[in-house]
């Protein structure tokens, strides 16, 4: 297999192998982008960082595998792959909130990107590297890297306009479907499921892969914890209906020596 395609399949892999834990384990208050499916997409940069288009230049297309043998394993699956005889490096983007204390303030470097190098690339000889992207200044940072030509090997946003972006200015590369399907059958059922399958195309080649957030459809529920014997000591019989309620029960709660 030729070195570019296997650079490409791996990404794909890799990108089955760990989706959920990319678009869950540091997640954020942002809302998610004016986009008709709510979903976070992924898509394949460049080659590799070295190989990466700049800004202004418009990425080759991504070449095909020669043999139907050469463009999957014969297992479906990441079960279907061998580790690799070369080093391979995949250099995936994550946001950079600027928190501290939830266990992500390195977003390069924390638990869940070791979790994934330690169970993912030893295993299959890859080498998985990280890089922050400012989550307030996307386009800025990508940008850079592309001018740098110094671009990840997957692209990731919520925004439809910013990857249309990307790529009208060469950033992506268009990939094959069939393979994708091989190689992260998991992915692409769920992509089914979802619904989201008709939208990865751009310019009439396929460039993005969808995941739906995990909480997208999910209301939020509060659970209020309060000390039954003080409520009753304030005069109420239920906890406080209205604001208006809940604001004389304070006043009570206050004066009852309870601050």
């Amino acid at each position: 297999m030729k070195k570019n395609t296997l650079q490409k399949t791996v990404a794909l892999a890799l990108t089955g192998a760990m989706a959920m834990t990319a678009l869950t384990g540091c997640g954020g208050s942002e809302e998610a982008a004016n986009t008709t499916t709510d979903t976070k997409t992924e898509t394949a940069a460049a080659d590799t960082k070295t190989d990466a288009p700049a800004a202004d230049t418009k990425a080759e297309e991504a070449p095909k595998a020669e043999t139907e043998a050469e463009a999957a394993p014969a297992v479906a699956g990441i079960e279907g792959w061998e580790p690799f005889a070369e080093n391979v490096t995949l250099q995936i983007p994550v946001y950079d909130r600027g928190d501290s204390g939830n266990g992500c303030s390195d977003v390069e470097n924390n638990y869940w990107t070791n979790w994934v190098q330690e169970n993912f690339g030893n295993k299959y000889n890859v080498t998985v590297e990280y890089v922050g992207i400012t989550r307030s200044d996307v386009m800025t940072d990508y940008s850079l890297l592309a001018a740098a030509q110094d671009l990840p090997t997957i692209c990731a946003e919520y925004d439809y306009d910013k990857l249309a972006t990307w790529q009208a200015d060469g950033y992506l590369q268009p990939y094959d479907i069939e393979t994708f399907k091989q190689v992260a059958p998991t992915y692409w059922a769920n992509m089914e499921a979802n619904g989201l399958t008709g939208y990865t195309q751009l310019g009439g080649d396929d460039y993005l892969l969808l995941g739906q957030r995990p909480y997208g459809n999910t209301n939020y529920a509060f659970v209020t914890w309060y000390r039954e014997d003080w409520l009753k000591e304030a005069g109420f019989t239920e906890y406080p209906q209205t604001q208006t309620e809940l604001n004389e029960l304070y006043l009570k709660l206050i004066e009852n020596g309870h601050q």
